[in-house]
């Protein structure tokens, strides 16, 4: 692991692919970038080409399940982005940026911050806290600014494929969509190892990279 600075140095783990694209992901709420399924994804995309930095928020590095406040995320995400860009072996790379969950949301809030405007992924993007639809929250969508890509399950207890695509469909037309069948919020099949899933994710992501970048 290398760190990155912040008020709490941060964790991050670097998957040096031989191409010019990059990606910067982050994890969600009860997610980690060491799960098997982020680990695998981003080899996969390593394979293809694909520089993958991973990194930890403040709350993850202190062991912690309850995350930071939304501040602290957003400011802990441009200090990973201003650390790649900082990098010699980095800061020439094409970025995207991204996360898992509550790492999706806070993507997409910093997207537009950083003086260019990056391509976002947003895997399992929480549209409402678990297993309260009532409660339903996408104002993240509207502070994308440029190409975005969901990825969700059909399974998952914070937002719906469906409810998604109503979302965009009024808020962000623009954005693309893939949906993995029997995927939970974290991305786990239930009968499929979580290399195949990622494996699945890595080649959409590849293929949306290759778009944008």
């Amino acid at each position: 692991m290398q760190t990155i600075p912040f008020s709490e140095p941060l964790e991050a783990k670097v998957y040096k692919g031989d191409g010019p694209r990059a990606f910067l992901f982050t994890h969600g709420e009860r997610t980690d970038i060491e799960d098997e399924v982020f680990k695998y994804m981003a080899k996969d995309l390593q394979k293809k080409g694909v520089t993958v930095v991973v990194f930890r928020f403040p709350f993850r590095v202190r062991g912690k399940r309850v995350p930071d406040d939304h501040r602290i995320l957003d400011d802990a995400f441009l200090a990973a982005w201003n650390w790649v860009k900082e990098q010699p072996e980095l800061s020439e790379k094409k970025w995207a940026i991204g996360g898992h969950g509550i790492g999706a949301s806070t993507a997409m809030r910093v997207s537009g911050l950083f003086g260019e405007i990056p391509p976002v992924v947003a895997i399992s993007y929480p549209m409402f806290p678990a297993n309260k639809p009532e409660y339903l929250d996408v104002s993240e969508l509207y502070a994308v600014m440029g190409p975005i890509f969901f990825i969700t399950g059909d399974s998952g207890n914070r937002g719906t494929h469906e409810r998604l695509l109503t979302q965009i469909n009024m808020m962000a037309t623009f954005a693309e969509t893939k949906q993995i069948k029997g995927a939970d919020h974290n991305m786990n099949v239930k009968g499929r190892p979580a290399g195949k899933i990622a494996a699945w994710m890595a080649n959409d992501i590849n293929k949306f990279l290759l778009t944008v970048l």
